[in-house]
């Protein structure tokens, strides 16, 4: 074989070397009884030594691959070595473990999907290492939609991590129609994201944010009231983590979230902690500044988030059915109101999606 061959672990050429040993052994052992004068078989003792090997090979089971026969200590040891964490290696290592998620599955893991046995003790290191990142852009929604990912369903059924980046689908409750000459929104539920998570049986933790710094102030409004409402496909969650954009928590916006917050703890039984305010590093862009908060359920006990925990963002009005938004970028679009004791301005623009047509089609 020369240098540049590949040796697959799971070919017959070993198995072979194995039988030429054992017909070698039975062709002495053939050997020795006929110089004893005992005959090599009790129904044919005229069974040549041709014969005999034949015999050996067929009573064999099939070869394996190697990896199936180790045994399990082998073999975690072995993943235990390929998940060494990066830091474990140099600054310039671009090492990765083979059982997290990179946008798909790993080369490693669809080599294993053939054999059962080691296929099922990866999956194990896949649940527990794995986060499935969902996230998307304006020309790539499907990266929100589990179907469309690179990902077997074995492996669906072990993640117990999932990150949601909404920031291109947390528009997409607010469905913009005419009526008597006026724009009307239309809110819907996104059942259409959330039901794909109903046959997860264990995903235990769940992220959900905005990428503040690619989304205009409208849409991080609309994520004050009804972020709950992207997680209301899980059915048992230990740990919950929101991001909440302090660029819009006015007086108003705190009530709501206040409001939200309350409902949780109440109908879950869980009460909601306060992590820390998340801030930008370079400390110039303060919109995208977050308020960190989290649920954790006591060992042992799960949170029920297909109850109605959110609702829908309420427009005081929507006037403007342009889809470009700029703050500062027309005073006629901006007004001057009046509310709770307090004065404040709103822009019409917050209310236009930046996807054209229905999320639910995307």
């Amino acid at each position: 074989m020369s240098s540049s061959s590949v040796h697959d672990p799971c070919s017959d050429t070993s198995p072979v070397d194995a039988l030429k040993k054992l017909t070698f052994s039975e062709e002495m052992l053939t050997d020795r009884k006929e110089d004893k004068g005992e005959s090599t078989s009790d129904n044919d003792p005229d069974m040549t030594l041709s014969t005999r090997p034949v015999q050996a090979i067929s009573t064999l089971p099939e070869p394996k691959c190697y990896w199936e026969l180790l045994p399990f200590e082998l073999r975690e040891f072995i993943f235990s070595e390929l998940h060494c964490s990066p830091d474990d290696y140099s600054a310039s290592s671009h090492w990765t473990s083979p059982f997290t998620w990179q946008g798909s599955t790993s080369p490693f893991m669809k080599a294993l999907r053939t054999l059962p046995k080691s296929y099922d003790h990866a999956l194990q290191w896949f649940g527990r290492e794995a986060t499935l990142s969902l996230t998307g852009n304006p020309w790539y929604p499907t990266g929100y939609r589990l179907s469309a990912l690179d990902i077997s369903e074995a492996e669906l059924n072990v993640v117990q991590q999932i990150d949601i980046d909404a920031t291109f689908i947390v528009n997409c409750t607010q469905d913009l129609f005419e009526e008597d000459g006026k724009t009307v929104v239309r809110f819907e539920k996104p059942t259409w994201f959330t039901r794909q998570f109903l046959d997860l049986p264990s995903v235990r933790n769940v992220s959900i944010a905005l990428d503040l710094d690619n989304i205009d102030q409208g849409y991080m409004a609309v994520f004050l009231t009804e972020w709950p409402l992207w997680l209301q496909g899980f059915t048992a969650l230990a740990k919950v983590t929101v991001k909440i954009p302090l660029w819009v928590m006015d007086d108003r916006g705190r009530k709501m979230v206040n409001g939200i917050i309350g409902g949780i703890n109440r109908k879950t039984g869980v009460r909601g902690q306060f992590v820390e305010v998340e801030k930008d590093k370079s400390l110039r862009h303060v919109h995208e500044d977050a308020e960190v908060w989290e649920w954790e359920a006591v060992d042992g006990k799960f949170m029920d988030w297909t109850q109605e925990l959110g609702r829908e963002y309420k427009y005081r009005q929507c006037r403007d059915s342009r889809r470009d938004f700029q703050f500062f970028d027309d005073i006629t679009h901006t007004e001057l109101g009046f509310e709770d004791g307090s004065f404040f301005l709103e822009n019409w623009h917050y209310c236009w999606p930046p996807y054209e047509g229905r999320c639910d089609e995307q």
